[in-house]
């Protein structure tokens, strides 16, 4: 009887430690959540402590029977074993969390720096497209400004071409009156040129009349001055 009961108790044992070194390889594994590790740990524990309670129960039943003692050290030395495993295990689980849980915070800080980054990269930007834009408005009224006195400047420019082409107008029209005029006085000239060159002609002719006339009266004087005195002398001889 107590052969059976031993034999039912140490396949309990064994399916136990079967189940308690699944526990522990789960969380070796690294469960997601903390509160997954927080179930696993306690399932280990129910298991180790009814693999506790079994090696309790079979030392009790082999207590008077000292060559099965040995079987009862090697259990607990594999309980320990597991114990051990399930504190290193939780210990590299726990770690992990914390690398995690820093990697979170780290990489929240640095998400927090890029938008407070970003944020700031916004806020400069917003105020240089502001600046610019106050740039750009002075600009255009410098620039409308200065269309402005350039137009003004243009239609004081028409004005005084208007006012010079008035005055070239009218400038045009006296000289065209002095043309007039210096063609009237010219024609005028050639008519008192060839008037001047009639006259002297009349004048030359009358000066060869008058010198023709004068030849003539001197030649008839100087042959009647010969004829008498041919007749003196025929008369005297």
């Amino acid at each position: 009887m107590d052969q059976s009961f031993r034999k039912i108790i140490s396949q309990e044992i064994t399916k136990l430690d079967l189940l308690l070194k699944a526990f522990i390889n789960d969380i070796n594994q690294g469960p997601e959540t903390k509160e997954k590790l927080r179930d696993l740990n306690n399932q280990a524990y129910d298991v180790s402590e009814h693999i506790k309670l079994r090696i309790e129960d079979l030392e009790g039943i082999i207590e008077n029977t000292p060559t099965l003692k040995k079987d009862i050290n090697i259990l607990k030395e594999q309980y320990s074993k597991n114990i051990n495993n399930l504190r290193s295990a939780n210990l590299k689980a726990q770690l992990n969390f914390d690398v995690l849980t820093r990697s979170a915070l780290f990489n929240k800080d640095i998400h927090e720096k890029q938008n407070d980054f970003l944020k700031k990269r916004k806020q400069a930007k917003k105020e240089e497209l502001i600046s610019n834009s106050i740039k750009l408005t002075t600009g255009l009224k410098d620039v409308t400004k200065f269309i402005a006195q350039t137009v003004k400047h243009s239609e004081d420019n028409l004005n005084l071409l208007t006012k010079s082409s008035s005055k070239i107008y009218s400038t045009n029209e006296e000289l065209h009156s002095m043309d007039t005029n210096i063609i009237q006085s010219r024609k005028l000239l050639k008519k008192y040129d060839r008037r001047h060159l009639t006259d002297k002609l009349l004048i030359v002719l009358a000066l060869i009349f008058f010198f023709s006339a004068v030849l003539y009266i001197i030649s008839k004087r100087v042959s009647l001055f010969g004829i008498l005195g041919f007749r003196k002398k025929a008369i005297n001889n």
